[in-house]
């Protein structure tokens, strides 16, 4: 697997504002995750249970359309805790790309997964290699998780590629992209590998993992 789809290996980790009178105090621990079904809800949802399993408080994980909009809530106290991508978490920190201010009240609290990341597609699509996508359909630009947009654009110039060589759609996210794919709406979305959302759909569409060079 190349550098590009590594690019979120170092980077799932919890994300917490800096309130320690309130959080001496907790009366419950909301964690922000994307979407259910995938990776970051199961890794939410896990620490919920050990939350509440081993600190007596009740936990719940959250789940949002991405952590672009989560890490705001996180940094405002409104949630407790938020699973992140180093990248989206470092962006959020410094005011980069979508957010329009710094988030100076984020602090990572811990390295938590690594997380390979690629594009897919059928696997009776023809596509093999980052260069198969020119002129197709790849959904890539996902506003509520801007880190991910530059990773998809950056897998994208692995092959020679830019946004303007393909069909550059709009998707809801990781999951949304999958379905796209598995009913034919696009030619590739990027996943994370591990998610079981793309275990599940590749038992009714055979799918790929698309390669870079």
């Amino acid at each position: 697997m190349s550098i590009y789809s590594r690019a979120l290996a170092a980077g799932a980790v919890a994300a917490a504002c800096l309130m320690a009178p309130a959080q001496a105090e907790l009366r419950s621990i909301t964690i922000g995750t994307n979407p259910s079904g995938s990776t970051f809800f199961l890794l939410g949802g896990g620490f919920a249970r050990l939350f509440q399993e081993e600190l007596g408080i009740r936990s719940t994980a959250q789940p949002q359309a991405g952590s672009s909009l989560y890490l705001p809530m996180v940094a405002s106290g409104e949630m407790t805790l938020g699973v992140s991508n180093n990248i989206d978490a470092g962006m959020a920190y410094r005011g980069a790309f979508n957010f329009p201010e710094p988030i100076r009240e984020l602090r990572a609290i811990g390295n938590i997964w690594q997380l390979p990341y690629a594009y897919m597609t059928t696997a009776d699509s023809g596509i093999e290699t980052i260069e198969d996508l020119k002129g197709k359909r790849v959904m890539g630009n996902n506003p509520t998780n801007v880190a991910l947009t530059e990773i998809n654009k950056a897998m994208l110039a692995s092959g020679g590629l830019s946004p303007e060589d393909v069909d550059f759609a709009r998707t809801g996210g990781l999951i949304d992209g999958i379905n796209a794919v598995v009913q034919g709406r696009a030619d590739a979305a990027p996943v994370a590998t591990s998610m079981p959302a793309l275990t599940e759909a590749h038992t009714s569409v055979p799918l790929r993992i698309i390669k870079n060079g």
